[in-house]
């Protein structure tokens, strides 16, 4: 064996395959030459190489030569072998401006780099790929120190990163669509999910099954804007169309499809964050876990820097399995919701029915009730006193008996109509079909109203001519048909006419029942024969009712086997129409005029005319009026009272209180004005328009309204009384039929001050009037005693000649709460409630209103640590502070110091608001906190050798006192064209500037010329400066929102910058100005002054250096012949130190007399 195959053998050592491959490899051909020209430093790394099991390579010389082992050998893909001995440079071109510089730098400092997970696009196998790796560059060193190469231990870590990647997409697409409450909502989620990682999904198209199974469409909230060939908005699945993506394959299979040439198929598709289209796309069906029906399909676009391989098949999957999960979860929700609102809707019909039912009951109830107990009394009083007529007059009592019955037939009437629903809901309706003369009938019927209907001034026009046959019908059923139908017309038609008419038509007979009221809106028409439901919100002659009126009219034609249909012009008219068949072919044979076992329900036509006359005013036209004036109105307006108006308001002579009473029942409006009028003046009103009318008119001293009214209801004209200031104060009782502890809640909590359920007593009613009205009238005086006291405190507020300010606290602060909470409650709730026009004029603005409602923060900012613990001393001291200092912000930016003295007010151990003074003492704490860190600068800096630590702590002090984000000390070297920032103190979210620049790199050319001439830049808003505003948005990107930079001007040459720089704008003052001027000057001082000392050592130690050279004897001594120096030959000589040399008897004794006499003379 040869030297030169031994030194191979030993060389390349071992049986891996890149031993064999370099052992088989005749060097001397390469850059890197015959093996026996290596030096000892390649042969030591690359054995450390060979025999290691971790991926190493080694880039070695100038030309960083390629060599690696069999662990690292994966990481060159298929440039292996090729890459083997090569340059870097050729090996990895595509990556060499990322790894290039970096081994350089490597390679001429000797320092070593380490990445993490860093992203590197190497083109390994035939394309662009994605690849993060985890690895270091370090230095091989050679002879003398040099270093020759560079050490490459490199992991690659692309799955691991990609997984993670993947899995944080996936966890999200769990996490977050799980909110969604319907398909498109989770359709919305998942494509702002999608879009977030475009890395891994350049492009997604989620298409949806339609109802049909027939067609998917596009799920218009997940794709990008593509055309619509590549994404049709909806594909047919049993028909052929147009379907590039194979999703009707898909669909119909469940089974995915793979797409490759994407390029070819589409063009460039939109998306991908990388500059190559991408090529390949997966088509995957959604469906949920254990559920074979494909509810959609997925088109996911993969990475052109990723191949479709397994790995990434699985995660699509997984995507997909998502995206099935979410829209299965929301479908679920959305059917869950669906039952949940059908019964929700059922129970608030009953809520509603029972509350109205309620109403309709306890009304009558409090005017049949009520009187009763009049009666009794007046009857008792008659037994004691054997005076009938002093006890109650007849015709009073007659009256009474008459209200009595109305209001029973009232409710005898709701009862058979409840009656009625019971019975046809149980089957147990007896009906009992006759032939009958309908034309006559519906004629009798429709003439009931007429006198109720001329006296609203409207027109009946009936037209029933005879019909050829009688018709079959049960007569009871047909009466309340036609009177619920007249009843609803009359009740909704204020102007025009009503129109009654029978029409015969082949085997069909047709009632219509025609009115030009107010009509009824188009969304409203669907519902309108529902069970317990009302038109809200509508203007009619009176809100009472059950809601099953024309319910009950529907279920009475249904058991005629007939239809009812309605049309309406809202504003214009409603037409009822009702069709019965004629003849008996449809009616059960058994029920012809068939006997009734059960009670009859009928009550004639006397309850439902005299039900009708109650609904008419007083005066009809003045409620026509009121009710068109209000019903213009888009909300309830409150307009201002006259001079003149309010003079005539509560009349100083009169004694008598006045009441407006609003209650659209006729019946209630007369008997509780009977009530009334004995003590009290009442004006009573049918609804909440008209109530609103006459307390504009006059301001009365109480009113008590209904809730349930037409036009304005209750709730309505308690708020427009509320929203009044000059009525806001007037005492409200509300009477009302809705019973229960949340209907009262919700009275009293809309502003009500009483509310008085029906049926209440005569005895309670005046009880609760006389009680208001007196609280009403302390209120007043208490109200007048502390506008009084309002006005005194104003004016000294005011006229104080220091600053007041009143904070409240929303919700009140638990003073056992911690320190730290009690801090960040007052920050987040506490706000500026009052203070005077000085406090306005400290912080700048022009009046008090520009500060009111402003949050603590925006006074004491947290940032500040001296603000906290400000708040600290205000809490530890039981929330009272005398002369405590307290650091601000004016609305100008401009700092502020303020002396406060401030107190709390504590109310069950609850901090609900603080009082406080404050002085401006800006002025002067400036100047003292200025002069202060002058002479701490000073002190700080003597302690210092070196002018970086110098600049260093000087830079410190600044920021820290100026509260600025950055200060930073620059050096100019004007001649070389360079400016190096030495120094930068910032803040942690800023980035350090401290480097080497080209001074026309750092500094902006106008600035410079400024700097040369020695000129200060003050800027406080880069936008806005005119040397600035053009670099603006880059200054803003370094956190530079506005700066101070001083420069440094020595012997006519500018040497150094200070600056100080702030991240949001600020108006900088004329102190801190000159503050940064002080600074430059004592730093640049002391500089120099360390700079002088440094060449005076300098100068000494090379005089010494030079003396210990000399071949003779060298020494130093001051004028008084004391000794400084000796040189070596000194004491090489004598045998003396420099502190025995001092000696002079010593000197006698060691050094022989004729030299000593010479040196004696010499140092003297």
């Amino acid at each position: 064996m040869t030297e030169h195959h031994q030194a191979v053998e030993q060389l390349f050592a071992g049986n891996s395959e890149m031993a064999r491959r370099m052992r088989s490899l005749d060097w001397s051909q390469t850059r890197l030459g015959s093996i026996e020209t290596w030096p000892q430093s390649l042969r030591s790394a690359l054995s450390i190489c060979l025999n290691s099991r971790f991926p190493i390579a080694i880039y070695w010389g100038a030309d960083f030569l390629l060599l690696y082992n069999d662990a690292w050998r994966p990481i060159v893909g298929d440039k292996h072998p090729w890459a083997l001995g090569r340059p870097g440079r050729e090996v990895w071109s595509e990556i060499w401006d990322d790894i290039g510089p970096e081994l350089a730098e490597v390679l001429a400092t000797g320092e070593g780099t380490f990445h993490h997970d860093e992203l590197l696009a190497m083109h390994r196998f035939g394309y662009t790929e994605e690849c993060f790796f985890e690895y270091t560059f370090n230095p091989i060193q050679g002879e003398g120190g040099r270093v020759d190469g560079v050490f490459n231990i490199v992991t690659e870590t692309t799955y691991r990163v990609l997984n993670d990647r993947r899995a944080r997409l996936l966890r999200e697409l769990a996490s977050k669509t799980g909110t969604a409450k319907t398909a498109e909502e989770a359709c919305a989620l998942m494509g702002e999910i999608l879009k977030s990682d475009p890395a891994d999904i350049p492009l997604a198209l989620l298409y949806l099954m339609e109802p049909d199974g027939k067609t998917v469409r596009l799920c218009s909230n997940i794709h990008v804007d593509v055309d619509r060939a590549i994404a049709p908005e909806a594909i047919a699945l049993t028909t052929e169309t147009t379907d590039p993506w194979s999703i009707a394959q898909v669909a119909q299979t469940s089974q995915p499809q793979t797409i490759a040439n994407l390029v070819e198929r589409f063009g460039i598709l939109p998306g991908s964050p990388w500059p190559e289209p991408p090529q390949e796309a997966i088509v995957l069906p959604i469906a949920a876990t254990g559920q074979g029906k494909v509810t959609g399909v997925l088109v996911a676009v993969a990475s052109p820097r990723r191949r479709l391989n397994d790995n990434y098949c699985d995660f699509f999957n997984q995507v997909a399995g998502q995206v099935a999960m979410a829209i299965a979860n929301a479908r679920s929700y959305e059917q869950e919701w669906q039952r949940a609102e059908q019964l929700a809707e059922l129970d608030r019909a009953k809520t509603v029915f029972f509350s109205n039912v309620s109403h309709e009951f306890r009304t009558p109830l409090t005017l049949m009730l009520s009187p009763l107990e009049e009666a009794l009394a007046s009857v008792e009083q008659w037994e004691r006193e054997s005076s009938p007529l002093e006890a109650i007059p007849p015709s009073t009592l007659k009256e009474q008996l008459q209200l009595i019955q109305r209001n029973g037939l009232r409710l005898l009437k709701l009862v058979n109509t409840l009656l009625d629903f019971s019975r046809i809901e149980a089957g147990r309706v007896q009906a009992s079909y006759e032939p009958t003369d309908l034309a006559a009938l519906t004629a009798d019927l429709a003439s009931v109203f007429r006198s109720a209907i001329e006296r609203a001034n409207l027109r009946l026009i009936v037209n029933c001519p005879p019909l050829p046959e009688a018709v079959y019908i049960d007569r009871e059923m047909w009466e309340k048909i036609v009177l619920n139908l007249l009843s609803n017309a009359f009740k909704f038609t204020f102007a025009g006419e009503i129109a009654v008419s029978l029409q015969w038509a082949n085997d069909w007979v047709h009632l219509t029942v025609q009115d030009t009221g107010i009509g009824i809106p188009p969304a409203e028409l669907p519902h309108l024969f529902e069970r317990f439901h009302r038109v809200e919100g509508v203007q009619g002659r009176s809100i009472e009712g059950s809601g099953i009126g024309l319910s009950l009219v529907q279920e009475l034609i249904k058991l005629h086997q007939g239809t009812v249909h309605v049309s309406s012009i809202e504003g214009a008219g409603t037409c009822f129409t009702v069709s019965i068949p004629t003849g008996i072919a449809h009616l059960p044979p058994e029920r012809m005029s068939a006997n009734r076992t059960l009670a009859s329900t009928a009550l004639g036509t006397n309850s439902y005319l005299q039900e009708a006359l109650r609904w008419l005013p007083d005066n009809d036209s003045e409620f026509s009026a009121l009710s068109r004036e209000f019903a213009s109105q888009s909300a309830i307006q409150t307009a201002p009272y006259s001079q003149r108006e309010r003079s005539t308001n509560h009349p100083q002579n009169s004694q008598t209180a006045r009441i407006v009473l609003a209650d659209d029942n006729a019946d209630m409006r007369d008997y509780v004005s009977r009530l009334l009028n004995q003590q009290y003046a009442v004006e009573a009103v049918p609804d909440g328009v008209a109530a609103l009318s006459a307390i504009r008119r006059q301001v009365p001293d109480l009113v008590l309204t209904d809730v349930m009214m037409p036009n304005l209801d209750g709730f309505g004209l308690l708020q427009a009384i509320r929203c009044d200031p000059q009525t806001r104060e007037v005492p409200i009782i509300m009477l009302s039929a809705r019973a229960g502890e949340e209907a009262q809640i919700e009275g009293l909590e809309a502003g009500a001050d009483d509310y008085l359920i029906k049926p209440f007593s005569a005895r309670e009613l005046l009880v609760r009037v006389e009680a208001m009205l007196k609280l009403a009238q302390l209120r007043r005086e208490a109200a007048q005693t502390l506008q009084r006291s309002e006005e005194r405190y104003r004016a000294f507020v005011q006229q104080s000649s220091e600053g007041i300010w009143r904070f409240e606290i929303e919700p009140p602060l638990s003073v056992g709460d911690s320190e730290e909470e009690q801090i960040q409650h007052l920050y987040q709730y506490a706000y500026l409630a009052e203070c005077n026009q000085l406090v306005a004029q400290m912080y700048g603005v022009a009046s008090v209103g520009d500060l009111i409602g402003m949050r603590l923060t925006d006074f004491l900012i947290p940032s500040n640590p001296r603000n906290l613990e400000h708040l600290r001393a205000f809490i530890r001291a039981d929330y009272r502070l005398v002369d405590a200092e307290s650091y601000k912000v004016d609305r100008q930016g401009n700092p502020k110091i303020f002396l406060n003295n401030l107190i709390g007010i504590v109310e069950d151990g609850k901090l609900v608001r603080a009082w406080g003074t404050q002085r401006d003492i800006t002025d002067r704490k400036r100047a003292e906190l200025n002069a202060q860190v002058l002479n701490q600068l000073d002190r700080r800096l003597r302690q210092l050798s070196s002018a970086k630590a110098m600049a260093r702590e000087a830079i410190a002090m600044l920021g820290e006192h100026l509260n600025v984000d950055r200060c930073q000390w620059d050096r100019i070297y004007w001649g070389q064209g360079m400016a190096v920032v030495e120094q930068d103190w910032c803040k942690q979210d800023l980035p350090s500037l401290v480097g080497i620049y080209q001074i026309s790199d750092l500094m902006l050319p106008d600035l410079v010329d400024l700097f040369r001439q020695g000129q200060p830049a003050v800027v406080a808003d880069v936008t806005t400066y005119p040397y600035t505003a053009p670099f603006a948005d880059h200054l803003h990107s370094l956190g530079i929102h506005a700066f101070i930079a001083i420069p440094c001007v020595y012997e006519g040459n500018w040497v150094a910058t200070l600056a100080a720089h702030s991240k949001t704008t600020r108006h900088w003052q004329a102190d801190e100005v000159a503050l940064l001027k002080e600074f430059v000057t004592r730093l640049w001082s002391l500089i120099e002054h360390t700079r002088a000392i440094d060449e005076l050592h300098q100068s000494e130690a090379e005089l010494r250096h030079l003396a210990n050279a000399m071949p003779q004897i060298v020494w130093i001594s001051r004028a008084n012949g004391f000794l400084e120096f000796i040189n070596d030959r000194w004491i090489e000589y004598t045998g003396l130190n420099l502190e025995q040399s001092r000696d002079r008897t010593l000197m006698e004794r060691m050094i022989p007399l004729e030299d000593n006499q010479q040196l004696q003379a010499d140092v003297a």
